[in-house]
């Protein structure tokens, strides 16, 4: 397979293998212009709906780790200037749910390996190494991935998600093929079905919110 067709777009597989590699190699010069363009979207706005188009390294087992796994998709998420959106998202799917309506009220979001920018809670670093990041939920159902396509970066062969599966440990395979339709929090012991994702920028190759769309190619 020499191209994909991906929100709306005929890509060239080896083109987006290229700026996939080019991105793991020098971070720093992908994503600056994305996080103000981001900012700008959310600009008169709380909350939004975004359309996401991501490249992503593919965790593989340790014996595995050689490999150069991308997983290229398409994903339909939530991004909010206010961290409060989460805790609501979780609170009203959690009722839903059924989970206790006394634990649910007591919910309160968790530390996380990022940090969350004070004033754009869509965007953040990582704690240990800095680098920025899009934070945005999936909301109501984690199951709906979107569209995905797995590359290996090296060859620019596509492959398929069983495939990628047996080169990662059970746990990551399991998640991959069978992904979990509700979460539950341990600490507050309730069921709910929103999932945060933290993406580095320069994994990230556009998003589309509010008639506005922020390229990062």
């Amino acid at each position: 397979m020499s191209t994909v067709n991906i929100a709306n777009q005929t890509l060239a597989v080896a083109d987006v293998t290229a700026r996939f590699n080019d991105a793991q190699a020098n971070p720093d010069a992908f994503g600056v212009q994305l996080a103000a363009d981001v900012l700008n979207i959310l600009r008169n706005t709380t909350t939004t709906f975004a359309h996401v188009v991501q490249a992503t390294p593919v965790k593989l087992a340790a014996k595995n780790k050689a490999r150069n796994i991308m997983k290229l998709s398409a994903v339909n998420v939530m991004i909010a200037t206010s961290a409060e959106t989460y805790a609501r998202a979780v609170k009203n799917s959690a009722n839903k749910q059924g989970s206790d309506a006394e634990k649910v009220n007591n919910f309160q979001a968790q530390e996380a390996w990022f940090e969350r920018d004070q004033n754009c809670a869509a965007l953040g670093v990582g704690k240990k190494n800095g680098s920025p990041v899009l934070i945005y939920m999936t909301y109501p159902n984690p199951r709906n991935t979107g569209k995905r396509y797995f590359i290996d970066a090296d060859t620019n062969e596509t492959m398929t998600a069983e495939q990628v599966a047996e080169l990662m440990t059970p746990s990551g395979a399991k998640q991959l093929l069978d992904p979990a339709t509700t979460h539950h929090n341990k600490t507050h012991d309730i069921e709910h079905t929103v999932s945060t994702r933290a993406v580095y920028l320069h994994n990230i190759l556009r998003v589309v919110a509010n008639k506005q769309a922020a390229d990062n190619i």
